[in-house]
């Protein structure tokens, strides 16, 4: 067998297998200029068939030059819709970045999205159960007043420092106790007493004592 024509056969079908996949993936040469790239490319910036050839990766999705082989990118389709994209560089074997290079492009929008949506909903619940804490605080307080002394109220942080947060200072109601603040995210948990003076919290001196018992 011909070893020219088996090597040329074999790029043959690794650029049919590029041309079919998901992903998109563009060969970049020695001039940063775009030689060759698959239809997810082009589907994926919202180019025309072959519209990319012999442009530079910058023009077409604002990537600069760089020496990173792995970055995440903040950019846009060409209509300007934003895109969020992970890129993975491949130099060119024997070659070195400079002389060009294999891109493979993923989208990351959604994945993104998706997280920033999950921590707002996670901060959600966590200032809910904070107010449901001072509602129940204050049920307490209102229905104790007249037989017990109130020293102070008690809450905790499942997910940050015992420090006031601005839930807290949101919807603080009793300003002449003190707050016991326990805060879980540390190990042990921290526990820091406070006072709403002028405005603020202000941290007063929490002193433990052994149980002589």
């Amino acid at each position: 067998m011909d070893v020219g024509t088996d090597r040329s056969i074999t790029l043959e079908h690794i650029e049919q297998l590029i041309a079919l996949c998901p992903i998109a993936i563009v060969d970049v040469d020695a001039s940063q200029r775009v030689r060759y790239c698959n239809p997810a490319f082009e589907h994926l910036f919202g180019y025309g068939t072959g519209e990319p050839l012999n442009r530079t990766l910058e023009s077409l999705v604002g990537v600069k030059e760089n020496d990173a082989l792995h970055l995440t990118l903040q950019t846009h389709r060409k209509d300007q819709t934003s895109l969020e994209l992970e890129l993975d560089v491949i130099p060119k074997r024997g070659t070195g970045r400079s002389a060009g290079y294999w891109g493979i492009f993923q989208d990351v929008t959604a994945q993104r999205h998706a997280e920033a949506t999950l921590s707002k909903v996670t901060q959600t619940m966590i200032e809910a159960q904070e107010r449901e804490r001072f509602r129940i605080a204050k049920e307490l307080h209102d229905d104790v007043a007249q037989g017990l002394t109130v020293l102070g109220f008690y809450h905790s942080h499942p997910h940050s420092d015992g420090v006031p947060s601005e839930t807290d200072r949101r919807e603080v109601t009793y300003t002449d106790d003190v707050h016991l603040i326990v805060g879980l995210a540390t190990e042990p948990a921290e526990a820091r007493a406070y006072r709403f003076q002028d405005g603020d919290f202000v941290e007063v001196a929490l002193i433990a004592y052994d149980d002589p018992m």
